[in-house]
């Protein structure tokens, strides 16, 4: 296994997640962020605000260590989305998430909503 640090630019990642190309394991837990939360991330990155790190594992389509699943909405706003996952989210996933929501706002209610 090659352990690195590098950065992503997040808005990339959130279209690669809309592609299927960035996934979860099936491991991780649903995404219960509320509206609040992701209110406040959003504020945070336009503040310019350090959200903390991501922990991405960098994977094949054909060699996958975890069972991948779709980020919370990619189905929604991408019918068409195809399983092709080359990073699973491992540490990140409701920050991840709360921003695909509030850039392609997929019609699923957030959690109290």
């Amino acid at each position: 296994m090659n352990l690195q640090q590098g950065r992503y630019n997040l808005l990339q990642l959130l279209e690669a997640a809309y592609k299927g190309e960035v996934m979860l394991p099936d491991f991780q837990r649903n995404f219960v962020w509320k509206r609040e939360d992701i209110e406040e991330l959003t504020k945070s990155l336009l503040e310019g605000m350090f959200i903390g790190t991501f922990l991405i594992l960098d994977t094949s389509p054909n060699v996958i260590p975890f069972e991948p699943v779709f980020i919370t909405g990619v189905k929604e706003v991408n019918p068409e989305v195809k399983a092709n996952p080359h990073k699973l989210i491992l540490d990140g996933q409701q920050r991840l998430t709360a921003m695909f929501y509030a850039i392609y706002c997929p019609n699923i209610p957030l959690k109290n909503r």
